[in-house]
């Protein structure tokens, strides 16, 4: 199929209507295969599982970067006294 739209490119006969069924035809070649699968996966209930698991991965790795920027930025609470590690800003005269 290359060697044929190469010949009519070449010799100023290529017609896009042409081109564009051949790139057509030749990725869904590559995606037939892919979308059975994924229909085969969502019927058995396998992606929501896939995705949950993704999600609850995800949430533990988010808390635990949530409380790392936490700490970081002194907003972490104690568990004595919440926000007691925070500063205060100093006023003008030069007070916390």
């Amino acid at each position: 199929v290359a060697a044929e739209l190469r010949a009519e490119f070449q010799s100023g006969k290529l017609m896009y209507s042409h081109l564009k069924d051949a790139v057509f035809e030749s990725l869904m070649e590559v995606l037939r295969p892919i979308g059975q699968r994924r229909r085969e996966l969502e019927a058995s209930g396998t992606v929501e599982d896939i995705l949950r698991e993704g999600a609850d991965k995800a949430r533990v790795i988010a808390r635990e970067n949530i409380t790392k920027v936490r700490e970081m930025a002194g907003l972490a609470e104690s568990r004595s006294s919440p926000r007691s590690n925070v500063q205060r800003p100093m006023s003008k005269d030069g007070e916390w």
